[in-house]
């Protein structure tokens, strides 16, 4: 009975019920919670977080049951929580130790492709026809629009639109081998 007044009081704002409160249930809560956290200064700071929000929000907190049962229970569930978000973080940074060793293996392979790669796309744009290869190259590499191409090489904005799709299916054609490669690399 004479917890349930305490809360009473608490709800109101008073802080000598409060701290009575706190006295009495600090220690054996943060026993408690160090039985699921296994970490004294974690078990201190989850009991500590747990009476702050419980004075912040004791104007809406409605402690249906008895209030140890409701400290515990809070407790608990904080713990709890606190172990799921760990489990969580630990999957997270053990999964990008993985990737990164992924990620270094198949960088060095990546460069060696890459530079193959590169070496294939120069030679199949070099042996472009002329005015198809002129039209790619300004289009791709300094991006400009098909009818600032146009007005450059002096041919309609048709040709270039041609030329282009020309230069693309070529290039397609002849990087097909390095397609499926890219695919893997990229989602593997």
């Amino acid at each position: 009975m004479e917890e349930r007044l305490l809360v009473q009081n608490v709800k109101s704002g008073d802080q000598k019920s409060f701290e009575v409160l706190f006295k009495t249930y600090y220690q054996p809560l943060v026993g408690f919670a160090n039985k699921y956290l296994q970490d004294v200064a974690l078990s201190e700071e989850t009991v500590q977080d747990f009476f702050c929000r419980y004075w912040d929000k004791r104007d809406s907190i409605d402690i249906q049951e008895s209030p140890k049962s409701y400290m515990y229970r809070s407790v608990r569930n904080s713990s709890l929580n606190h172990l799921r978000h760990r489990k969580i973080k630990d999957s997270h940074e053990t999964q990008a130790v993985l990737i990164g060793e992924t990620h270094v293996e198949v960088t060095v392979h990546d460069e060696l492709i890459s530079a193959e790669l590169d070496q294939k796309i120069m030679a199949s744009i070099a042996a472009l026809p002329e005015q198809c290869r002129k039209s790619f190259e300004l289009s791709r590499f300094e991006g400009l629009k098909y009818q600032e191409i146009a007005d450059k090489m002096k041919i309609s904005k048709k040709a270039v639109e041609a030329n282009v799709s020309r230069a693309l299916k070529t290039l397609r054609t002849e990087l097909k081998e390095f397609m499926t490669i890219l695919i893997l690399i990229f989602f593997n």
